[in-house]
């Protein structure tokens, strides 16, 4: 038994829609999407890409990818208190950084025009 639990639930893949019901529940989606609010969130998020990519998925458009990106992180919440005060301030950053980027996108096109 695990912190007095005698079931755990432990998710296999990224489930964007649950909800979690435990303080273990909570601590194990915080730490499946940590990244959202890490400096190096653009570094994995290139990772995430990268093996997307190998598995044949096109993942070349860049306003693309980063307007799913910021979907996802726009939606996303920490759970914890402690992921909150942790990491919570560099996650709105990094939806200021995937703004700038989709900007940047807009203009290059538009200068190509």
């Amino acid at each position: 038994m695990l912190f007095g639990m005698s079931t755990l639930t432990i998710p296999l893949q990224t489930d964007l829609a649950r909800e979690p019901k435990t303080h273990i529940e909570k601590i194990l989606c915080d730490a499946d999407l940590d990244h959202f609010g890490r400096e190096d969130f653009f570094k994995l998020d290139g990772k995430l890409r990268e093996g997307r990519r190998a598995r044949g998925i096109d993942v070349s458009d860049d306003a693309k990818w980063y307007k799913g990106t910021l979907k996802i992180i726009k939606k996303h919440q920490y759970y914890t208190e402690s992921q909150k005060k942790l990491r919570e301030k560099e996650k709105q950053e990094n939806i200021r950084r995937l703004l700038n980027k989709l900007e940047n996108i807009k203009k290059k096109k538009r200068g190509r025009i």
